[in-house]
């Protein structure tokens, strides 16, 4: 009722699993696009599942892309890729470090313990740490937990081995990419 009130609009169902399986029903005033975010077989079977009611499909990569019309051949007329990313420089510029400063090391993403595999970043402090190197890890990003991992780092935090900056725009982002000397990623799967 919610969409067909707002007709003509258009749905993006993403990752909602509790909401999304209305798109059969919709009106065609109600136009669909499902955005296939990853390579893992939840996508696939949403895909699967609910594709044939979805005005376009989008993918976020080119391999994802390749895979969407091995499980429905019907979307492939209606399949687009809109790479996520962000712009790299063509070489690094390396930056003197001093031997004895801290590593600094920045995660930027949603802040989720599925998929994200959020709860394993305070591990990569303690396993540098375990090996007697100092560091500094920033975490860039906000999502559904965030408080928790907030609550099990407060040690972290409260000695300067970690830090949590909140959601900052694509700029400061890339900004703390440049400003760092390694980014990590703990993902259990990702869509590129």
């Amino acid at each position: 009722r919610h969409l067909e009130e707002r007709a003509p609009c258009v749905y993006f169902p993403n990752d909602d699993a509790h909401h999304s399986c209305i798109t059969p029903m919709l009106s065609d005033g109600v136009r669909i696009v499902g955005v296939v975010h990853s390579d893992s077989t939840w996508h696939y079977d949403q895909v699967a599942r609910l594709g044939r009611s979805w005005d376009a499909v989008v993918a976020v990569s080119h391999a994802i892309a390749a895979h969407v019309p091995v499980v429905d051949p019907a979307l492939a007329p209606r399949l687009s890729v809109i790479p996520y990313g962000v712009p790299v420089a063509e070489r690094v510029l390396l930056r003197p470090r001093e031997p004895a400063a801290p590593l600094r090391v920045v995660y930027a993403g949603r802040v989720a313990s599925l998929q994200k595999r959020v709860s394993d970043l305070p591990r990569v402090v303690a396993d540098t740490e375990a090996r007697g190197g100092a560091i500094e890890l920033t975490v860039i990003g906000d999502g559904a937990d965030l408080e928790p991992l907030r609550a099990q780092c407060a040690p972290l935090v409260a000695r300067g081995a970690m830090r949590f900056v909140g959601t900052l725009s694509n700029t400061a982002v890339l900004a703390a990419f440049a400003a760092a000397d390694a980014v990590v990623l703990t993902s259990e799967f990702e869509g590129l």
